[in-house]
C-alpha cells in the first residue's frame, strides 16, 4: 500500500528539526539495507518525487519520533460539512 497524500516537505521538516542528515536518518532505518540506500530514497521523499509503501512511512515515523499522521498532508478546510 502506497501512502498518499504523503508529504516530502513535512518529511524533510521533521528530519531537520532533529539535526539529521538524510544519511544519518537512513542509519537508523531498522533492517539491513545500506544507509546511503535509505538517504536516496529519502531524498525522492522529500522532494515528492517517490511516495514511499505504508510501511515505510511507519518506520520514518518511528525514526523521527513522529505519528504518520505527522508525514500526511492535510487539505485545507473550507468550512463546510
Amino acid at each position: 500500500t502506497v501512502l498518499t497524500p504523503f508529504a516530502g516537505q513535512l518529511l524533510r521538516q521533521h528530519r531537520t528539526r532533529l539535526g539529521l542528515t538524510q544519511i544519518e536518518t537512513g542509519r537508523r532505518m531498522p533492517g539491513d539495507r545500506n544507509p546511503k540506500y535509505w538517504a536516496q530514497e529519502i531524498s525522492k521523499y522529500e522532494r515528492d518525487l517517490k511516495t514511499p509503501l505504508l510501511y515505510t512511512a511507519e518506520k520514518l515515523a518511528h525514526v523521527l519520533g513522529v505519528l504518520i499522521d505527522d508525514l500526511v498532508e492535510r487539505e485545507a478546510s473550507n468550512g463546510r460539512r
